[in-house]
């Protein structure tokens, strides 16, 4: 067993370094935030279109680059548009944001971002008082610890929006809800690949609600983002996405970079390729299946918590599309966790569940993997066992749940 006094310095060890990697990283870029290198351009330049009348030509990649240039003329790297691949939906949140300029905006959106995960967090707390979470105010600062959060943050991305969701997600489930489940997943489908992937493992443990649910919001969304663009953008919204993948977008999709199925299978082969494709969709299958299996035999033991960590570990490994952000998800799990990985449940028979914990606050080697050596596909592997010290942690659940039913029976 760790000692407590031994785990408590190891968190803040962890934390500390994180928390000035980020901080480091935020001081060296921040006149290049504030001349619009980040990623938070293409929200301001879709919010911008549709604030102007422009929104039926929100994919036109040649519109994009000239809204972006106009927003961040001084980007010396940007030679084309980095596109907007997000739903037409999306960008409404982001039209009144562009009364403001450009860096005022992604201040704010920062700050709504951080409000909302407060929110959550608080949700969260109050749903779960048995897992004993710490403050509101803590749970903050371990988000901003987390480096693919932090890069959110950093880049102005939605991940704040769509963590919030999940929580919701996650709350109206442990209520009986599984309906709202359902409907929080569906407007969380501005990731569509995190909450298409989540929504089947759910559906294939037997939620038929959570579907009912999931249909009735992506229809609501649908509905908006064609009254936003129009029929035409809004059907060739798919096709547009595709052949960005098909293209790496043009550079800013790498799956290389990215931590998931795809981007082993992009270690071995080469992306695009009809046996890489073959490849990832059987992986994805296989890990869906098996997702779905773990989520109800966690489920039935009672353990919401252990099966919605699953499901979402599952939904980050078979997105498609899943880039470093896209782990921020992890840190609802992380909050679930908590009692197993905390004294005095904290044992070393139990690596496989907190390692990568670990290594998930660990930002110095995310950022050499990502940003130095641009392969931070490598980082599934972790996730990978992680996977398994779930499926670990659910069979011995079920076997003490066996053994107590075998004791109780009369003989």
């Amino acid at each position: 067993m760790v000692f407590p006094v031994t785990y408590r310095r190891v968190v803040l060890v962890l934390l500390a370094t994180s928390l000035g990697t980020n901080a480091y990283l935020l001081r060296k870029n921040w006149s290049r935030l504030r001349e619009g290198y980040a990623d938070f351009t293409i929200f301001y330049s879709a919010g911008t279109m549709i604030r102007t009348g422009d929104a039926a030509r929100l994919y036109d990649e040649g519109v994009q680059y000239d809204a972006q240039r106009a927003i961040a003329p001084h980007v010396s790297t940007r030679h084309s548009a980095l596109p907007y691949n997000h739903p037409p939906f999306e960008a409404v949140l982001f039209a009144p944001l562009t009364k403001l300029t450009y860096f005022p905006a992604y201040s704010v959106w920062a700050a709504v971002g951080l409000s909302v995960l407060g929110f959550a967090f608080w949700a969260l707390r109050r749903s779960c008082r048995s897992l004993q979470l710490p403050h509101v105010l803590v749970l903050l600062v371990m988000a901003l610890a987390l480096f693919p959060l932090f890069m959110n943050f950093f880049q102005g991305q939605d991940e704040a929006l769509l963590l919030a969701l999940l929580v919701f997600a996650f709350v109206s489930l442990r209520a009986g809800e599984q309906f709202w489940a359902g409907v929080c997943l569906g407007l969380a489908s501005f990731r569509p690949q995190i909450a298409l992937a989540l929504a089947a493992v759910l559906i294939c443990a037997r939620k038929g609600r959570v579907a009912l649910g999931f249909a009735t919001s992506v229809v609501m969304v649908c509905a908006l983002s064609i009254a936003v663009v129009g029929w035409r953008a809004f059907l060739n919204y798919p096709n547009y996405v595709w052949k960005l993948e098909q293209h790496q977008g043009y550079g800013s999709i790498l799956p290389a970079t990215m931590p998931n199925v795809r981007g082993l299978v992009s270690a071995v082969l080469p992306d695009g390729h009809p046996a890489a494709l073959a490849a990832t969709a059987c992986a994805s299958i296989l890990l869906l299946l098996w997702g779905a299996r773990m989520f109800a035999r966690a489920e039935k033991s009672n353990d919401l918590e252990l099966a919605f960590s699953v499901a979402l570990l599952t939904s980050a490994l078979i997105s498609y599309h899943a880039l470093p952000y896209d782990l921020s998800i992890l840190l609802i799990a992380i909050f679930l966790l908590h009692p197993r990985i905390t004294p005095p449940a904290l044992e070393f028979s139990r690596w496989q569940l907190w390692l990568p914990v670990a290594w998930l606050f660990f930002a110095p080697l995310q950022m050499v993997l990502w940003l130095r050596l641009g392969r931070f596909n490598w980082f599934a592997s972790v996730l990978l066992l992680w996977m398994w010290g779930m499926s670990k942690e659910i069979a011995k659940r079920r076997t003490r749940d066996s053994y107590a039913l075998a004791v109780a029976r009369p003989s």
